[in-house]
């Protein structure tokens, strides 16, 4: 489970951040249909929880610099 969280982290802050095509984003990690990033984000975007509150502030940190 702590993988799975952590890809989705990245999955999110990839659309996020880069404004990468869910389809890209899934072939740079390994070959990932582009459902499976879309669901995560959306997971990411409406989750609660440390989790999703610690994606936040490191999306805020990324931004800034």
């Amino acid at each position: 489970r702590p993988a799975a969280d952590a890809r989705h982290a990245c999955f999110y802050l990839a659309r996020k951040l880069l404004h990468q095509p869910f389809a890209r984003i899934g072939d740079h990690f390994g070959g990932r249909d582009h459902a499976t990033v879309l669901q995560a984000c959306r997971k990411m975007e409406t989750g609660r929880g440390p989790v999703r509150d610690r994606v936040r502030r490191l999306e805020r940190s990324l931004q800034e610099t």
